[in-house]
């Protein structure tokens, strides 16, 4: 029984992250969208505070954090999948369950959790 319950809040803490991951690569498109936009603009020139290329380089970065963020999502997705098939696996069968003890094969993933919430703030 306790052992569901840790399961679930895993599960839960992982589906917080994958929603987070989901409204950055929103606003990280959004704000590309937006940046491509004012680029285009025949009024740029005239009225923009950015220099075209710190507007590129602007746009390079956003990119580059876009990829990252959707990897971490895909990451974080298939880790959400795993667990869900360990968890019916053992279910399925208890008898043959992988974990013994303390030391679960999901507290690696916990110290992850928490270094790469501190990377992406």
């Amino acid at each position: 029984m306790e052992k569901d319950m840790t399961r679930e809040v895993h599960k839960a803490e992982w589906k917080v992250k994958e929603q987070k991951l989901q409204e950055d690569i929103k606003t990280l498109r959004e704000k590309l969208l937006l940046l491509g936009r004012e680029r285009s603009s025949p009024d740029h020139r005239r009225h923009s505070m950015l220099d075209p290329s710190m507007l590129d380089s602007e746009m390079s970065r956003l990119r580059q954090r876009l990829l990252g963020t959707e990897d971490a999502l895909r990451g974080a997705m298939e880790h959400n999948q795993q667990v869900d098939q360990l968890v019916l696996a053992m279910r399925r069968h208890p008898e043959k369950s992988p974990v013994h003890g303390v030391n679960s094969a999901n507290g690696i993933h916990h110290q992850e959790s928490g270094s790469t919430r501190d990377e992406q703030h």
